[in-house]
């Protein structure tokens, strides 16, 4: 049954209790939706960074100038047991992904963090995102064929708390046990004795059977999958077996294959004619091509469908509103209005869901509302085409503004992110159309 989120108001399946403590006393109990607790939880675990180095800071302090007292070397050492849970998350998303590949799924990749891309590269054969906020991690992994799919997935699941407990036993096995006690940690830093203990620590996390609320919906805890594995519906197998073909997909989409994003689309279409993610992905094939009118059918018919999550519906709201901005008809924008408003309040985190409001606002004319959306979305999100698209945006944005010089430059980057970029033409035209007035001498705003 729907319940309502107490801070957004949006109803939702799936809801958690909160607690918020800097909220007043009569607001220290919520009810929050997944978009909304999974802002919460950010928030919550950037001010657990933040406490945990001001805990390093003053530790060191007493140490320094209170040597003959515990509580600096305790917290201190607080300090470096966070660091060392931290430093677990890369040794058990290779679990997972190791196995993965090991029993037949397709890996796609690994993300520690969420927030800004600090870093991409290749580990063990696999490719692995670093982002700026290191807050847990995740494994992408999918089935190529639904043989045997229950003991694979159990066998996955299983190998990352197996790593951190392998780990754990062989810090262990190395040294003394009285250097693993507590009172250890007393006069003196550790860092194999809290490497030890922070992989217990994760290791009890993961295999607690709960759901982890991020903004796009609730995530089974390691603990959770491996209770429910042997227990699937089929339902529930063949939905994994249609995310490989959507996964492809979206690689393909990612890098501006339109063809590989078709073709791996119509392959799960064929066998899933009716997955509600794989005929989204179809849409964005049909923008790719400029076939706007029948993308923007697909995602009015696929939002009468019933039994929707409210973040499935933000999502094909956001991807209608973006249709209608494309097509660049007025009777359309208070559609394109209405719908990016709802993805928003939604799914206000997701740089995509900015990127299209910011383009909505600008076509509606309230540009100054638009480009702070549109620069944080082209700072954001990762994809490079997504990046060349809203340059592009604000390249318009700016040009019809009188901002010549700021639209020529905007209109450069999204050349150099996506040369194949189909708003690079209409952007051109919409800055040649400025050449009759004075340029304006000034450089981009928040570039």
């Amino acid at each position: 049954m729907p319940v309502k989120c107490t801070r957004c108001g949006v109803e939702s399946e799936v809801a958690e209790s909160f607690a918020n403590h800097r909220k007043s006393f009569s607001k220290i109990f919520q009810l929050l939706c997944p978009a909304c607790s999974a802002r919460q939880r950010l928030a919550d675990d950037k001010f657990a960074i933040f406490t945990s180095f001001v805990w390093g800071v003053v530790g060191l302090l007493f140490i320094i100038f209170l040597p003959e007292q515990s509580i600096g070397w305790f917290l201190l050492n607080l300090f470096i047991f966070y660091l060392c849970s931290i430093l677990t998350i890369v040794p058990h998303e290779l679990g997972h992904a190791l196995a993965g590949r090991a029993v037949g799924f397709r890996v796609f990749g690994i993300i520690i963090g969420v927030g800004k891309k600090l870093w991409k590269g290749k580990l063990f054969g696999f490719d692995v995102t670093v982002n700026s906020m290191p807050i847990g991690g995740l494994a992408l992994v999918a089935p190529k064929t639904l043989e045997g799919f229950r003991a694979k997935k159990f066998i996955t699941v299983a190998a990352g708390p197996l790593v951190n407990l392998l780990i754990a036993l062989f810090i262990w096995a190395i040294v003394p046990a009285h250097r693993l006690s507590l009172d250890a940690l007393d006069r003196n830093v550790a860092p194999l004795t809290i490497f030890f203990y922070a992989n217990l620590w994760v290791l009890a996390v993961n295999l607690w059977p709960h759901k982890v609320n991020q903004s796009l919906g609730g995530v089974a805890s390691d603990g959770k999958q491996l209770l429910t594995a042997f227990t699937l519906k089929d339902d529930a197998i063949k939905t994994a077996h249609a995310g490989y073909f959507l996964a492809e997909s979206s690689a393909c989409h990612y890098v501006g294959d339109v063809k590989g994003t078709e073709e791996w689309v119509q392959r799960g279409l064929a066998l899933y004619p009716h997955d509600r993610h794989l005929l989204m992905q179809n849409g964005l094939f049909l923008m790719d091509r400029g076939r706007l009118t029948e993308a923007r059918e697909l995602y009015t018919r696929l939002l009468t469908w019933p039994a929707m999550t409210p973040v499935l519906r933000a999502l094909l709201m956001n991807n209608l509103a973006y249709a209608d901005v494309l097509m660049a008809q007025d009777d359309l924008l208070p559609e394109a209005d209405r719908c990016s408003q709802e993805a928003m309040a939604v799914l206000s985190a997701v740089p995509e869901i900015k990127g299209t409001r910011g383009a909505v606002l600008s076509a509606l004319g309230r540009i100054e509302e638009g480009l702070p959306l549109l620069r944080e979305a082209l700072q954001t999100v990762s994809s490079p085409r997504s990046r060349a698209e809203n340059a592009c945006h604000i390249s318009i944005a700016e040009a019809r503004r009188g901002n010549r010089a700021i639209a020529e430059t905007y209109l450069t980057e999204a050349r150099t992110l996506n040369p194949e970029c189909k708003l690079i033409e209409r952007a051109e035209s919409v800055v040649r159309s400025t050449l009759s007035g004075p340029a304006m001498n000034q450089s981009p705003i928040g570039s």
